[in-house]
């Protein structure tokens, strides 16, 4: 009886460390975003999130004159992310990435700014 109740107790410990239920503090979840934009564009404007929970959500980042293809990686926390784009002479491609799988494209025409958003969270992980 004795080697019963040592048994079971030893498994509710392992089942209570193991399954999450918040008895261990799980760090933050970190992100690839990838940022891109094709075509004419005279000016690129981005926000994501902060690189780490104990950081505050930093203004918008504005790249002035970009060469196109443009492309920027960084890695974050969860957060909403924004690329903003205005065309020049001609059409221009948005797109933004989650840990390397596309959330979200736009195109669009000369002289109207375009906005791709999307946002990191726990249902991009595998």
């Amino acid at each position: 009886m004795r080697r019963t109740i040592l048994t079971v107790a030893t498994l509710s410990a392992v089942v209570a460390f193991t399954s999450g239920c918040g008895v261990l503090k799980r760090g933050p979840h970190y992100y690839e975003i990838g940022l891109e934009v094709t075509g004419k564009a005279g000016k690129i404007t981005f926000s994501v999130p902060p690189n780490s929970p104990d950081e505050k959500a930093q203004p918008p980042t504005e790249v002035a004159g970009p060469t196109v293809p443009w492309k920027e990686v960084r890695v974050t926390v969860g957060g909403e992310v924004k690329l903003q784009v205005t065309p020049t002479d001609g059409p221009v491609t948005c797109r933004i990435l989650i840990e390397k799988k596309q959330v979200a494209k736009k195109e669009g025409p000369p002289g109207t700014e375009l906005t791709c958003t999307a946002t990191a969270s726990s249902r991009q992980r595998s």
